[in-house]
């Protein structure tokens, strides 16, 4: 279970409103207010809006991400899991195949 987010921002509307956010909007943004789920819109300028209730609202915004992003960046971090291992290896092989130093 993930501890609660913590509040982006709190703020107070007479009647509902948009809270427009200095964020980017790209498509994987989750907004609650006040602990319930929140719409999340695209403003005019290509920013992150929430919905806010009337009254007292505590906005947490997250962004989570499309599957094929989160899985891509899996498969990089795996790949250069990979690579480094393949890297330590030939390391190893160099080390092990260097001759000897001479006794004296």
């Amino acid at each position: 279970m993930k501890p609660p987010a913590r509040p982006l921002v709190t703020t107070l509307s007479a009647s509902g409103a948009w809270l427009e956010t200095p964020r980017l909007f790209l498509p994987g943004y989750v907004a609650t207010v006040n602990g319930q789920p929140a719409a999340v819109e695209k403003s005019a300028g290509g920013l992150v809006m929430v919905g806010l209730q009337p009254g007292q609202n505590a906005v947490t915004l997250s962004y989570r991400g499309p599957w094929i992003l989160r899985s891509t960046y899996y498969l990089a971090l795996a790949t250069w899991l990979f690579l480094g291992a393949l890297g330590v290896q030939k390391l190893v092989r160099d080390f092990r195949a260097l001759p000897a130093a001479p006794r004296t």
